[in-house]
This record gives C-alpha cells, structure tokens and sequence, in this order.
C-alpha cells in the first residue's frame, strides 16, 4: 500500500478559475436593488417616473413593463377593522368556540357578515 491510500490528487489545473476573472456566484453584485414585486411598489415606481423624468405614465407603465390598468385600479373593499377586533375580541374570549359559534355571536353584536369571515 502507498502512501497516498485512498486519496485522490487535485491537479493544480482544477484549482484555477479557468481564465475567468469574475468568479463565484455572479448574481450577488448585479442585484442590489430589490425587486419591484408588490402592486403598490409597482405604482410609486411609476409616479416616480412620470415625475423625475416628466413622462406619461402610459409611456412609465410601458417602460417598467406594468399594466396601466395595476396604477389606475381603486379598491372597493371596505374598512373591517372593526369586524376584525370584534373576532379577535370574541375569539379570545371563548377559546373553545370554534368558527361557526364565533360567526353566531358576531351576528348578535349586530354585523352584518356572512360565514366565511
């Protein structure tokens, strides 16, 4: 048995960046800025278009590649923050009661909501 029993020589050439000068993972440098994900980060990007650089925002939402119909929606939804404090209120209260009983006694308080909430 030699001396190197089990052990595999690395080459000097495997250990070289291949003539490459940027090595690693090459995603790290080019993304410091965060993605533009969310609807309401997609709508400031658009007004701070049309702002800074004085252009339409049909020509902003071209550019950013956003529907014009994302910057120009309003939300119907309406305000349940009380209905939400009211089930938690509830909810706290009676720990055994599940979402059946708590729908029963938020309809006794005098909300106006259907089962799934």
């Amino acid at each position: 048995m030699g001396s190197g029993c089990g052990r595999l020589k690395t080459s000097t050439a495997s250990s070289k960046t291949s003539g490459r000068t940027n090595v690693g993972q090459p995603y790290v440098m080019r993304h410091q800025l965060k993605k533009v994900v969310t609807p309401a980060v997609r709508r400031e990007a658009v007004v701070y278009l049309c702002e800074a650089h004085g252009v339409s925002p049909r020509r902003a939402c071209d550019v950013l590649h956003i529907g014009r119909s994302l910057v120009r929606y309003l939300s119907r939804g309406g305000d349940d923050n009380d209905l939400r404090d009211t089930i938690k209120r509830v909810s706290t209260e009676r720990r055994r009661f599940g979402c059946r009983r708590i729908h029963v006694m938020i309809v006794r308080e005098g909300f106006e909501v259907n089962h799934r909430q």
